[in-house]
């Protein structure tokens, strides 16, 4: 394990990085090829302090070669420090509404926060952004916003200091914008969406949709995303320079080299490690070599 602030670490045996709410635990005699778990998608059940461990059986999909194990009260507490290597196959653009790769959308799932994530063990939707949900009729849903979240700063969108809440029109507009624009995922049938008062947001469906929620890759698709980003970098500036109220922000990104994310300070759940490194790496033999070597990765 690793005691007080981590060097750069590239992921191997015998080692265990903090992350969010949880730990990633690689204490492994063997390496397996795991699909990487988004950090948000899992916080607020590490928060409950559940434990989760998820192999991916997909293992020809471009997956991230890690075994990944969440684990929270394993004697000390958390402490900050590290930075998460994650080898890739293809990282080429950001922006969470236009891709189904997954390398992508692991990169993307760390930036941005959707409205519901889906719970590893139950699959059940949760509250995220979204602090609560209901349904006064069986085509209407109205969704309460968490308070006191904020996009990303210091980038050319937000200066630092900013504090640009995230509020019930920016859900409006994101979903919106997911409906024109998303290539890989739809939401279904949507007759309406209308911000309520600053903090709710109301989704009418011409008929009954139960899987608005509970289906991945509906609502738990749309990361939120602020509109001055858009209007300011527009379409192919964003998918390069990607801006959310997630955990981690991006630092620097080249297509089908790598990217580099640095903890958001201003996030609303503890997040432990300094940085995330996405290394694009083609050939999944090279990557499970890179992961077992403990060399330098290139």
């Amino acid at each position: 394990m690793c005691v007080g602030p981590c060097p750069p670490i590239i992921i191997s045996i015998l080692c265990t990085i903090i992350v969010n709410n949880f730990l990633f635990d690689l204490s492994s005699s063997h390496t397996y090829n795991y699909r990487l778990i988004s950090i948000n998608d899992l916080s607020l059940d590490a928060a409950r302090g559940n434990r989760t461990c998820r192999k991916d059986s997909s293992s020809n999909r471009g997956s991230t070669s890690i075994g990944v194990c969440i684990n929270r009260g394993l004697g000390a507490g958390p402490t900050k420090g590290g930075t998460l290597k994650i080898a890739a196959s293809s990282i080429q653009q950001l922006d969470p509404y236009k891709t189904a790769a997954n390398d992508e959308t692991n990169l993307c799932g760390l930036v941005f926060d959707p409205l519901v994530v889906i719970g590893k063990d139950s699959f059940e939707p949760k509250p995220h952004l979204a602090q609560s949900w209901e349904m006064p009729d069986e085509n209407t849903w109205v969704f309460h916003i968490r308070k006191g979240v904020y996009f990303q700063e210091g980038n050319e969108v937000f200066k630092k200091g900013a504090k640009r809440e995230v509020t019930a029109d920016d859900v409006v507009y994101s979903i919106n914008r997911f409906i024109n624009v998303s290539t890989a995922f739809t939401l279904g049938p949507i007759k309406s969406v209308k911000a309520l008062d600053r903090y709710t947001v109301e989704i009418k469906t011409p008929e009954p949709s139960p899987f608005l929620v509970s289906d991945p890759n509906r609502l738990p698709s749309v990361g939120i995303v602020p509109r001055e980003a858009i209007e300011k970098l527009g379409e192919d500036g964003f998918a390069r320079k990607p801006i959310g109220s997630g955990p981690f922000q991006l630092k620097s990104f080249s297509p089908d080299k790598g990217a580099v994310l640095e903890r958001n300070p201003r996030y609303w759940l503890p997040v432990y490690l300094d940085k995330v490194e996405f290394v694009v790496i083609p050939d999944p033999t090279v990557q499970v070599m890179a992961v077992t070597s403990g060399g330098k990765w290139t």
